[in-house]
């Protein structure tokens, strides 16, 4: 490959990532010619775009994995000087089992972004390297370390003071190996259901995953945030954290916009202006975070990149595996929604979402006055004639069921 193809592989590759964008990215001729010769050959454009997109994510998770893993080589430590010669041995081989995972799931993304023409092998890769990276932290994160270690002579007080002081360190730890994929876990399926809205802008399912998954991310965000703030809380954090929190937040306000069917000139236009947003307000975040970082003091150069570079590497390789398993969650709603129409059920759901409209359960923003749906029309009851000089009672079960059809005439 020459120095000019190189450099157009990588400016392509950065471009696709960040637009992210169905309607404006097309596979190039090259690539359509490797897709259609592959194991699994690919000859649909449509395809061949998704494909190529998903090559361009798994190379930039791939790199930053690389990097992130080199880093953490470099920068382990044993656990001896915190725990103890005693205790090394269990605190160390959480960190060596949390390395190897990163190391293995770190593999399988840069092999599944070498085999990205043979997508259903590629698929498979991706899903269990980011498996592998994310689970294996949260298994050993709710360990109860302390218990397995040897506190020596201490009891009572003093051996629960000490329980607390090691769990204290055990704890920020975990936090710095969870916190970015938790983070991820949201920033990745809002960043796949976006970018699915523009490969089936006809379809309302992305935005809706959007829409529902975007309040959680910001109060998960909060609730993360909430701990560093108490800690080695300034303005500067402060500052960072509205940001970040308001940023997903944009997608809730702009619900009836991305939660609705389009087309692709409409997808385009709504969504640029969305992420032009978000992305103005991430950007802000981000800088307003690295001055707190250099006020506070509250975290090394290094400790600070490793979360952050964890951060973007899992929320890439998330956001290929979400975007594959959302896609096939959006076929088999509508693949069910295309039999549902035809099923009996359908009357009895309509029936009772009428009931719940007439309260306003359906709607789903709560503020601003509520007017009740027009109630469809009841079935006429039989007219019970009255003479005017007479006071007769007449009980409606008594019309219904005993008069005849002679006798109401």
């Amino acid at each position: 490959m020459d120095a000019n193809r190189f450099w157009s592989e990588i400016t392509n590759t950065f471009r696709r990532v960040v637009r992210s964008n169905f309607q404006v990215e097309q596979a190039s001729t090259a690539e359509r010619v490797k897709l259609a010769s592959s194991a699994v050959p690919l000859t649909d454009p449509l395809v061949q775009n998704y494909a190529v997109w998903r090559k361009a994510v798994l190379w930039i998770a791939a790199i930053a994995l690389i990097i992130l893993q080199i880093v953490h080589l470099i920068s382990f430590e044993s656990a001896e000087e915190f725990v103890g010669p005693a205790n090394k041995g269990v605190v160390d081989g959480v960190q060596i089992l949390i390395l190897l995972s990163g190391i293995v799931g770190t593999i399988l993304i840069v092999i599944a972004a070498a085999l990205w023409a043979n997508v259903p092998l590629s698929k498979r890769l991706a899903r269990w390297g980011w498996l592998i990276m994310f689970v294996m932290p949260f298994l050993l994160a709710i360990m109860p370390l302390t218990m397995l270690m040897d506190m020596g002579d201490l009891e009572g007080d003093a051996l629960t003071k000490a329980r607390m002081g090691v769990g204290l360190m055990i704890g920020l730890y975990f936090f710095m190996q969870i916190g970015p994929k938790g983070l991820a876990l949201f920033a990745g399926i809002i960043r796949s259901s976006m970018t699915l809205k523009t490969l089936l802008p006809e379809s309302s399912a992305p935005g809706w995953a959007t829409i529902l998954f975007a309040p959680l991310y910001a109060l998960f965000f909060v609730v993360i945030t909430s701990f560093v703030i108490q800690i080695g809380g300034n303005v500067f954090l402060l500052l960072s954290c509205f940001c970040f929190i308001t940023a997903p937040l944009v997608y809730v306000f702009k619900a009836a916009a991305i939660g609705k069917p389009q087309t692709g000139e409409e997808v385009t236009r709504v969504l640029g202006r969305i992420r032009m947003v978000v992305s103005i307000l991430a950007l802000t975040g981000t800088v307003f975070l690295i001055i707190s970082l250099a006020v506070s003091g509250l975290f090394d150069f290094w400790e600070a990149f490793k979360f952050f570079l964890g951060f973007v590497s899992s929320t890439m390789a998330l956001t290929v595996v979400a975007s594959d398993f959302i896609l096939a969650l959006i076929f088999r709603s509508y693949e069910q929604g295309r039999k549902f129409q035809e099923s009996p059920h359908r009357e009895t759901l309509e029936a009772k979402f009428q009931a719940l409209s007439t309260v306003g359960l359906t709607r789903l923003i709560s503020w601003g006055a509520f007017t009740p749906p027009a109630a469809p029309a009841a079935p006429s009851m039989p007219a019970v004639s009255q003479t005017a000089d007479a006071n007769v009672e007449v009980s409606l079960e008594s019309v219904v069921l005993d008069s005849s059809p002679e006798e109401k005439q």
